[in-house]
């Protein structure tokens, strides 16, 4: 949305020129330009206007993160599919300019079409992030889980920020594209190879436990109150209940720092 008082705001600017007749022509050319926007705004908007459930064009879901971020999109998209008659497309240029974890430490590199060759991922050209950023709802709602049903049904194009609530799907319906086995068991070796056979050949439980960013996210401060004591003891809690729930469950832990979990889960 533009600046609503615009003719307020631009006096304010053009009162800094001195000389009344360069005053006057740079407050008419700020004028024609800003009532050009709102114009561009309002055909816009009325263009992307839903007339019916199929009435529907292009969602673009930004991608960021690590691997399993990049999964979340994937999922979130083909939720998106299911529900509505949109075309899902990625915007995966975080990869090129961030690529990186919150601490700009570990490298966090596009990797989901690497493992998955076969999934539907269409990735945005730059010519089309930037019109959709600039012509159509851009949404980025602070919080984690927020409703986009609401978008989806008034909007024919919409880009997509952060982490929306994804809708029900069924989980076969996202497995039946990814067959890691497909392209990667040929290439598991000695170490990764037994590892990858304990996994399949036990009631595998895997936990995964990441300390390096856990400090700035919204949920441990919440959830957890800051503490890596009580961190902890939600691990430890949950591998009790799964013990009891499950017949004979094999935990495999992955971590950035195994030494704490060593420590702090696997001795208690």
């Amino acid at each position: 949305m533009l600046y609503n008082n615009y003719e307020h705001l631009i006096n304010k600017i053009v009162r800094i020129i001195p000389i009344k007749k360069h005053r006057d022509n740079l407050r008419n050319i700020l004028y024609d330009i800003v009532n050009s926007l709102y114009k561009i705004e309002y055909i816009s908007k009325e263009l992307n206007k839903k007339r019916n459930n199929n009435d529907s064009g292009i969602v673009i879901i930004e991608c960021q993160g690590g691997l399993a971020d990049q999964f979340w999109k994937y999922i979130l998209g083909e939720s998106i599919k299911k529900h509505y008659n949109f075309t899902v497309k990625y915007d995966i240029t975080w990869f090129d300019y961030k690529h990186k974890d919150i601490d700009g430490k570990d490298e966090r590199p596009f990797e989901l079409i690497k493992l998955c060759p076969d999934i539907d991922f269409k990735i945005a050209s730059y010519d089309e992030i930037f019109f959709y950023k600039a012509c159509f709802s851009v949404i980025n709602e602070s919080y984690f889980g927020y409703d986009i049903n609401n978008y989806l049904e008034n909007n024919k194009n919409l880009f997509l920020y952060s982490y929306p609530r994804i809708l029900d799907i069924n989980v076969s319906d996202i497995t039946k594209n990814i067959d890691l086995d497909k392209y990667h068991y040929s290439t598991l070796k000695e170490d990764n190879l037994v590892l990858y056979n304990e996994l399949k050949n036990s009631e595998s439980v895997a936990i995964h436990i990441r300390l390096g960013d856990s400090y700035v996210m919204s949920c441990f401060k919440e959830v957890f109150n800051s503490s890596y004591e009580n961190y902890a003891n939600y691990f430890i809690e949950s591998i009790n209940k799964l013990s009891n729930e499950l017949k004979n469950p094999t935990f495999f832990f992955f971590s950035d720092d195994i030494d704490w979990v060593n420590k702090n889960i696997i001795k208690n």
